[in-house]
């Protein structure tokens, strides 16, 4: 299979507001990706405790839900089996310079994003990061609940 078609890769979306998880399911199923989406801390550490996912090959993390939260969620990230794999951390909350800083050293942690996201910067860079060429006709991104109406 194509490593560069958007198809061949799956994307874990972990964030406790429905409509996040159902906006990025949107914005990436429109790129092609296959989209997983979990809405719990806990369920995002259970199931890839179990290895419950086959492959995984981006995950777009929120930092701040309700415990266990995206820094445990991260932490589990960091172990051998997903160490390799980039993480984009898109939360609505404002950190410090130094909180980002930090996060910004964990190996995987590729992208940081503060809600709202520009989607087209958003799809770039999620292209770039897997390496994959975007559809040839552009998607219409839909709009994001934290942005501007």
């Amino acid at each position: 299979m194509d490593d560069t078609r958007p198809q061949s890769k799956s994307i874990l979306v972990v964030d406790d507001d429905e409509t996040i998880c159902a906006y990025f399911e949107v914005l990436l199923s429109k790129e092609g990706f296959n989209v997983f989406t979990l809405m719990s801390g806990k369920t995002a550490l259970d199931r890839l405790k179990a290895r419950a996912f086959r492959k995984i090959d981006l995950v777009i993390l929120d930092l701040m839900m309700p415990a266990p939260g995206g820094y445990e969620v991260l932490k589990e990230l960091q172990n051998p089996d997903y160490q390799d794999v980039p993480i984009f951390i898109v939360t609505a909350r404002a950190l410090d310079p130094g909180s980002v800083s930090m996060l910004r050293l964990e190996s995987n942690v590729k992208e940081f994003w503060k809600k709202p996201i520009d989607p087209a910067e958003f799809r770039k860079k999620l292209h770039d990061t897997l390496g994959t060429v975007p559809p040839s006709t552009p998607a219409s991104a839909p709009r994001d609940p934290y942005g501007p109406a």
